[in-house]
């Protein structure tokens, strides 16, 4: 699609997803062949971060014109929620368990923990300065939260939110 943001791939290898600002929606591509095989269209305008669950059946996307987080079923090829967060969400990064994802929300100064499976908002941590913000979006955004070499960084900025 046209204007890709994020380019993350699936924990099975199986796809590879690129989120399009342009046509508001993300890009599934077989990671084997390399040919986009189908767009999700998602609510939110601009979906910059489209990041996988830990076990690959849930895409979590943000878009900087938004106040919600898009969640699309991988499985079912769709978007099945909204969940409402601070204004211009961006950097998302979920528990090493895969259930609870957590949104940085640039503009509000706010960490969003969302419960996946319930598909909402469990606790909201405002931050000190957009310094934080910064730092768990350029963490999100080279996957270091979810690597294995990222653990202790993960470790780090979960203590940190969690307190």
């Amino acid at each position: 699609g046209d204007s890709p943001e994020c380019v993350p791939c699936s924990p099975a290898g199986k796809w590879i997803a690129a989120a399009s600002e342009i046509s508001n929606a993300v890009n599934f591509i077989d990671a084997a062949s390399g040919k986009k095989m189908y767009a999700v269209k998602t609510r939110g305008k601009n979906p910059e971060h489209a990041v996988f669950s830990p076990d690959g059946k849930w895409m979590f996307v943000s878009a900087e014109d938004a106040d919600s987080v898009d969640i699309i079923d991988v499985k079912r090829r769709k978007q099945v929620a909204s969940v409402k967060v601070g204004d211009r969400p961006r950097g998302i990064a979920f528990r090493p368990d895969g259930k609870v994802a957590y949104v940085a929300c640039e503009i509000a100064s706010m960490v969003y923990a969302i419960d996946v499976e319930k598909r909402k908002v469990i606790k909201q941590i405002k931050t000190v300065t957009t310094v934080f913000i910064d730092l768990f979006n350029v963490c999100t955004t080279l996957r270091l939260t979810s690597s294995p070499t990222g653990t202790f960084l993960s470790r780090l900025l979960f203590s940190l939110i969690l307190s």
